[in-house]
């Protein structure tokens, strides 16, 4: 009986390291994979870094993209106004009185600028051209007056009614 009792009391200590030895492998793998995912507890502050980093040179590189499209419409403008020479086409003159109206006004700072006027009354020397534009978010409307090359005159009024 004591021999009996012995090697259950054996088997039992063998059935219970075997279990221990597998739940300490099974802790290992466990381990093993929260290690690799480690990195991701530092998730949160890296995204909120790379979002204010984003927010800092974004608007930098926004501003500077704007200013050289800025500049590069105006070069545009520039050759669009300027007197054709060495035979190339020559442009009409309601396109020049255009691009000078919308060049003189870019230069006011207005912006979406809009030319209501027609090609013959753009021909016309001087020329009274019709324009809608934005200031500072408020619709403006009037006549340019071009004579010859230059811009003689600007009249622009605010498109809203008066609160009584």
């Amino acid at each position: 009986m004591e021999l009996a009792l012995l090697i259950l009391l054996c088997a039992l200590a063998g059935v219970a390291l075997f279990a221990a030895w597998r739940v300490l492998q099974r802790l290992d793998d466990l381990e093993e994979r929260m290690q690799e995912s480690a990195p991701l507890a530092f998730l949160p502050d890296r995204v909120q870094a790379l979002a204010r980093n984003l927010e800092a040179a974004e608007l930098g590189s926004l501003h500077e993209r704007m200013e050289r499209l800025a500049e590069g419409v105006a070069r545009v403008e520039d050759l669009v106004v300027a007197p054709a020479e060495n035979g190339l086409a020559v442009s009409s003159r309601a396109q020049l009185v255009r691009a000078r109206v919308i060049r003189h006004l870019r230069e006011e700072g207005l912006s979406s600028i809009r030319v209501q006027s027609g090609e013959e009354e753009l021909g016309q020397d001087p020329a009274l051209v019709q324009v809608r534009a934005l200031r500072r978010g408020t619709l403006l409307q009037g006549s340019v007056t071009v004579a010859g090359d230059e811009v003689a005159d600007v009249r622009l009024d605010p498109i809203y009614t008066a609160f009584p």
